[in-house]
């Protein structure tokens, strides 16, 4: 806060700082407050552009998501025109000055340092690379792609290994709020397809039609009191995975919800509804059944809401291919 309004003794703490910005307001300087409050100003007017208008127009989604050099580009160049014939002791506006003396060159880390942080750091690294493994499941989640976790911490294992020789920050993976990874966009990752082809062919099966069909899936919840974000989360990945594979003619049913249950999921941005209820939208809602016997002998109600023929043709031979359905068994 000293540096927006051209004052430098400002203490630490939240207190001491509301305490000395009130106080020390008479003698702030206009002109660092006008820098200073502008750029916050400018910083928000990129990122709310950004939100609105950067799905639709790349200039803006480029502006948005560069705003911090942009900010800092047009604040610098304006320091130095207005400061560069002026004096250090009499710039118009308080300046950042960092000092540095270059990169220094990469040296081994000194035997006593590693000696004292050897067994301290385990808990750090076992720490960072949960983080950095989650954030990259994260993505993938979101991009519609699985990682590839060996690749991960072979990245950070690299990255901080030759970090060390220069003591330069430990670094890891972190939810940006600037990351943006195109939907449309086809991802490099192609683990999760090398993985079930090698499923497949262990299984010695070569042609992708002869795979039984996914229509129903029923999740009985009657011995449920609880279920938390966690699980809501995996349960929805999976059923996007259930999707990819069966089409979006494949129905999932909730057995004996409780209303907590319910609420939880609710809460999560799912639609439950009862399994009487009248909806127009199939595709969006999650219906819940009194009993397993119910959720079976319930007629389908996603053979009507359009599917096209194919995921049709699949749910219709559930009932002709039950030989094939007890007989192949792949393990995904």
């Amino acid at each position: 806060m000293g540096s927006l309004l051209g004052e430098s003794d400002i203490g630490d703490g939240a207190a001491n700082q509301i305490h000395d910005v009130f106080a020390k307001l008479p003698d702030a300087s206009g002109y660092t407050c006008l820098i200073g409050f502008t750029g916050i100003l400018l910083l928000t007017i990129l990122d709310q552009a950004g939100k609105r208008w950067g799905k639709k127009n790349k200039i803006v989604w480029f502006l948005s998501i560069t705003r911090a050099f942009i900010t800092l580009l047009i604040y610098t160049g304006v320091g130095y025109a207005v400061n560069k014939n002026r004096d250090s002791d009499d710039y118009l506006f308080a300046v950042v000055q960092v000092k540095s003396n270059g990169q220094e060159p990469p040296r081994v880390p000194s035997s006593d340092l590693i000696a004292k942080v050897a067994s301290r750091s385990i808990a750090v690294f076992i720490g960072a690379a949960v983080e950095h493994t989650a954030i990259a499941r994260a993505f993938g989640v979101k991009n519609d792609y699985v990682p590839d976790q060996s690749q991960e911490l072979c990245y950070f294992g690299v990255a901080n290994f030759f970090n060390s020789f220069f003591h330069a920050m430990g670094v890891g993976g972190a939810m940006s709020r600037t990351a943006h990874g195109p939907e449309s966009e086809r991802n490099w990752s192609v683990v999760a397809e090398k993985r079930i082809a090698r499923l497949r062919k262990r299984a010695n099966v070569y042609d992708i039609g002869s795979l039984p069909p996914i229509g129903l899936v029923i999740l009985d919840f009657g011995k449920v009191n609880h279920i938390d974000t966690t699980a809501v989360s995996h349960l929805g990945n999976l059923f996007n995975e259930i999707r990819k594979y069966g089409g979006k003619g494949v129905e999932i049913r909730f057995v004996n919800a409780s209303d907590y249950v319910r609420q939880r999921f609710e809460r999560a941005g799912w639609s439950i509804v009862d399994a009487d209820t009248s909806v127009d939208d199939e595709e969006s809602v999650t219906r819940v059944y009194r009993s397993v016997l119910h959720a079976v002998a319930a007629p389908r109600t996603r053979l009507h809401s359009g599917h096209d023929s194919e995921d049709v043709e699949k749910l219709e031979k559930m009932g002709t291919n039950n030989e094939a359905i007890a007989t192949h068994e792949e393990k995904v």
